[in-house]
């Protein structure tokens, strides 16, 4: 009976090692399919759905027939929406295009084009794709055995992960990984740069509303002459220039070129340093400071606001300069960008009401 337990306890204690060994070969696999999955986007802009389809579109041999939508569906085991909304990015970026089928003209089948050609031929092997060609070697048993302990696992029903129909999930990130957390972040995070614009707004709103109050009631406004637009009106047209080069390069990256939004930045960058520069030769110009009246007082405090934030957005403008050269920016992954994009873009703006209220209102609004 001894020799029965000790038996007994030594096999517990061999099923509770393997168990362990187990989990950590799971750990480490979960690990691995997301620092691959995140290499692989950094180095081509690629998700692992889409560098998959790709190399299902570039294995195909030459005579055999094309894969439409519902096929790279069916071959990679998700639904037709997930599949369309894959297909979709990648002929966006001009890496697949649709064409129609030779055999039968009203079917629309898909291609790779050049570009995706290259870049396919430019990308690494994923530890996704290594994985799927385990699972094509195991018996049907054992795949079974795997299936039942990811639904086990995730809780998703067996029925469920054999069919994919209405799935959300998207396929190649090894295991099941819903995106909601990411979705709410990304909502958060937009929320915070849009409460920041709408504060920012109300307060350059109460500002001009201060300049048109004090002039209402002034004797003359302004009390010196007409604010020159020799200098202004060329700032204006630099800094509207520097929101289309910005915009420019976050078309880039989303598009999967970091070159880019790398030149887009560098340029908005240095058409935001030449604004202020101007700006500073126009405050040297001008023949009254701060305390000479109220319309000097509120000229100052307007443009000046203004100043500061261009100069908060050329900041923000250095940290996604850095970030891009480093290569954290990708296709799906550039919310920064979009940040400070929105940000830069309602500086642009609120120049315009600033320009408009300070060097325009007064050639048609003059009393003594």
């Amino acid at each position: 009976m001894p020799g029965k337990r000790g038996a007994g306890g030594g096999n517990a204690n061999g099923i509770a090692e393997e168990r362990a060994a187990t989990l950590r070969l799971l750990r480490a696999l979960v690990n691995d399919l997301g620092r691959s999955a995140r290499s692989i986007e950094r180095r081509t802009g690629l998700t692992n759905a889409q560098l998959h389809v790709l190399r299902l579109l570039g294995k195909r041999a030459p005579g055999a027939p094309s894969l439409s939508i519902g096929d790279v569906g069916r071959q990679t085991f998700t639904g037709p929406s997930t599949a369309s909304a894959v297909v979709t990015r990648l002929i966006e970026n001009g890496l697949v295009r649709c064409e129609r089928d030779q055999a039968d003209r009203g079917r629309i089948v898909l291609a790779l084009t050049a570009h995706g050609r290259a870049r396919l031929a430019k990308a690494p092997v994923a530890t996704t794709d290594r994985l799927l060609h385990v699972f094509a070697t195991l018996p049907a048993r054992e795949m079974r055995l795997i299936r039942r302990g990811c639904c086990f696992a995730t809780g998703v029903s067996r029925s469920r992960a054999r069919s994919q129909q209405g799935s959300r999930l998207e396929y190649g990130c090894g295991p099941i990984i819903r995106s909601s957390r990411r979705g709410e972040r990304w909502r958060l995070r937009f929320v915070m740069m849009a409460g920041l614009i709408a504060t920012e707004a109300a307060l350059f709103t109460f500002l001009l509303f201060s300049y048109f109050y004090l002039g209402s009631f002034s004797p003359q406004w302004p009390p010196v002459s007409k604010p020159a637009l020799t200098l202004s009106a060329p700032n204006t047209l630099i800094l509207l220039a520097s929101s289309a080069t910005l915009w420019w390069g976050e078309r880039g990256i989303r598009r999967g070129s970091r070159s880019s939004l790398v030149a887009g930045t560098v340029m908005t960058f240095v058409l935001g340093a030449v604004f202020l520069s101007i700006q500073m030769v126009e405050y040297h110009r001008t023949n009254f400071l701060p305390q000479s009246h109220a319309y000097g007082s509120m000229f100052y405090t307007i443009t000046g606001f203004h100043s500061a934030h261009v100069v908060i957005g050329l900041l923000m403008l250095l940290f996604v300069l850095a970030r891009s050269l480093l290569g954290h920016f990708t296709p799906r992954r550039h919310l920064a960008v979009k940040s400070v994009s929105m940000y830069w873009h309602f500086v642009d703006i609120v120049w315009l009401f600033v320009f408009t209220t300070i060097y325009i209102t007064p050639r048609f609004w003059w009393h003594q």
